[in-house]
């Protein structure tokens, strides 16, 4: 099952390696026989090489939210993503000479280290394969730089030097990038032999399907909120093992959350001294909460759940975001509480331009999850509408009210509505499943 998981990822990772190739071998054509008027921001290969470089830093980040926050593994690939932007920038602006041997060598060291260990690539064949195609090039790029520093100066240098500079700027980074992509799409984790494998957050021994996450932004709100502390309760007092996860702590229900809960809150310095600075200066509520996937991330890769219930709409993009990088451990399920569209009294051409992107954020959301749970038939149908779902794959489940009267005018009891969450809980295991045979 992992090998076949393993075969469709490689398949997909060998689409992106011949679109990189495609257009360096397009930008290298460009430079050497098309004369552009974009010299004043630089050659093509020049430009290619800054997103290359830029896009790198940031998929090295993505990998050190995988690590134990503050370990000396996350700090390395911190470090390493740092190197990689500082290396870039300076590269793009400063001019071919003897600044080229030392770039070369801050290049070589991480490179030689991805390539030696397996502190990114785990178990995954292409990603280190790709990294020792990297320090390959990279290598040529050290011996280039001293031959053309120490024997030819300001003179003119052979044709193939420039052709094993652009190497190691274009194919060098897009080999590197691949590394990072393959290690990111497959969810390895290291090997546990490997001397920084035991840097890593090994992964929970028990839960397993009776171990759900409830992951919410926070306690602060109204009756999505509350039903989410009775659907932990309720979970709990069903046998479950029940995690609720929030990014802030800050709380006025905290007082009715069942003794057996364990309440985690994701902002704080445990799970990343940086989220957590950053949650405290960000102005907007939905960015603190897409902050949030960062730490999530590394709940779920520390944690293991069995499930992950993202409890309301504000963290839906979070939550997708943390399963994607967790490398889809383990099924998870999407409450759609309220209406995706609202109901804005705009411009009609804002309008259109707003209804598109909710359209484009909602096929990003909801077809990548195990299953989603819609609160009425309307959200159901509008979540549908806009995430090009058919019907059927979006469950209907009415939740109660909170109070007396509320309950005796609901569609259905706090207790069935509870036994309906356990029995599609059983249902997204088996989607899951299912969905890992057939990868």
């Amino acid at each position: 099952m992992d090998r076949a998981k393993e075969k469709a990822a490689s398949r997909q990772t060998a689409w992106t390696a011949g679109v990189l190739l495609f257009s360096i071998i397009t930008v290298a054509t460009i430079q050497y026989w098309w004369h552009l008027p974009l010299r004043k921001l630089g050659s093509p290969a020049d430009i290619l090489g800054l997103i290359l470089g830029l896009t790198l830093a940031f998929a090295c980040l993505l990998i050190s939210f995988r690590a134990t926050p503050s370990s000396r593994a996350s700090r390395m690939l911190t470090g390493m993503a740092s190197l990689f932007l500082v290396l870039t920038i300076i590269e793009y602006f400063a001019d071919p000479g003897p600044i080229d041997i030392p770039l070369s060598f801050l290049w070589l060291m991480p490179v030689l280290l991805l390539a030696l260990s397996r502190l990114v690539s785990g178990h995954s064949d292409a990603a280190r394969l790709s990294f020792l195609v990297c320090f390959g090039l990279q290598l040529a790029e050290v011996a280039r730089s001293i031959l053309a520093t120490v024997y030819y100066g300001a003179g003119a240098q052979p044709v193939y030097f420039e052709w094993i500079e652009s190497a190691s700027d274009l194919l060098g980074r897009a080999f590197l990038l691949l590394g990072f992509v393959e290690a990111l799409r497959l969810g390895h984790v290291p090997d546990h032999v490997s001397s920084f494998a035991s840097l890593f957050t090994p992964p929970r021994p028990e839960g397993g399907k009776r171990h759900v996450a409830i992951f919410m932004d926070g306690l602060s709100g109204g009756d999505v909120q509350r039903r989410s502390v009775v659907l932990a309760s309720g979970l709990l007092s069903r046998g479950y093992e029940v995690d609720f996860v929030v990014v802030n702590g800050v709380s006025k229900v905290n007082d009715q959350l069942s003794p057996g809960l364990r309440f985690i809150v994701l902002n704080a310095p445990h799970w990343g001294r940086l989220q957590a600075f950053l949650y405290r200066h960000l102005p907007l509520r939905w960015m603190r909460a897409c902050l949030g996937a960062v730490a999530f991330t590394r709940y779920l890769l520390s944690e293991n759940p069995g499930a992950v219930i993202a409890g309301s709409s504000q963290v839906l993009l979070s939550a997708v975001i943390a399963w994607q990088l967790a490398g889809h451990g383990m099924p998870l399920l999407l409450r759609a509480t309220k209406l995706p569209s609202g109901d804005p009294k705009l411009w009609t051409p804002l309008n259109a331009i707003v209804e598109r992107c909710r359209r484009g954020l909602s096929r990003l959301i909801y077809p990548s999850a195990t299953m989603t749970v819609a609160a009425t038939d309307v959200v159901a149908e509008e979540v549908a509408r806009l995430a090009g779902l058919p019907r059927e794959r979006i469950v209907t489940v009415f939740e109660p009210g909170l109070d007396d009267t509320a309950i005796e005018m609901s569609r259905v009891p706090p207790s069935h509505w509870l036994d309906c969450y356990v029995e599609l809980l059983e249902a997204c295991h088996a989607m899951h499943a299912g969905g890992q045979a057939q990868g």
